[in-house]
Order: structure tokens, then sequence, then C-alpha cells
């Protein structure tokens, strides 16, 4: 999927029994204030509901959701990956300054 913030963001799907689970890689564990990347996360957790903020054993960040597989159709596929894509747009460029950014670049 294309994205302004960043070339393209890949959305993973995983179809079971009765769910269909989704999930996009938004970036690695932090070097730098790690903490406040985590707390950006569940910030954003707040206001969604097709998608939340989940971390890898590494502390890697990544969307994830899950929708009933009766519910899905061409527009609730729409609405799943435009969710997907806003989370990622919205939150990539303040995860990156928090916790990717040097101390110097952060204050100028």
């Amino acid at each position: 999927m294309r994205q302004q913030v960043r070339g393209f963001t890949t959305v993973w799907f995983d179809i079971g029994d009765r769910t269909l689970g989704y999930e996009a890689y938004v970036v690695p564990p932090p070097p730098h204030d790690r903490e406040e990347v985590y707390r950006q996360c569940l910030l954003r957790n707040q206001r969604g509901w097709r998608v939340h903020f989940a971390l890898d054993p590494e502390g890697g960040v990544y969307v994830r959701g899950r929708a009933s597989l009766v519910s899905i159709d061409g527009a609730e596929l729409d609405a799943i990956l435009g969710a997907v894509y806003e989370a990622v747009e919205l939150s990539f460029g303040s995860l990156i300054r928090a916790g990717f950014a040097s101390e110097r670049e952060k204050k100028s």
C-alpha cells in the first residue's frame, strides 16, 4: 500500500476459521526514548477500533487488528486498509522523531 510519509506499507493477512487477522509493520525497536514511543502508541490506541498498536518480542511497533470473516466484504476490506493506512500515516513521523532522532536533531 503506497503511503505519503514513507514509500509503502505491507499489510499481512491471516485468514482463520472465523476471523481475518491483519497487521502492518510501523517501526523497529527504538534506540532512544523507547518509553515516549510506546506512550504515543498507547495514546493512539484510544482512538481506533479497527487497528491497535502492538509490540513484537524485540520491541518493534506494528498495527494489528481482527475482524469476523462473516463481516468481510469489499467495503469492510476497504475500511480495514484505510484504518491501517491512517494509523501508519499519522504516527510514523512522530514515532521516528521520538525514538530515532539524536538529541541534537530533536533540538533543531
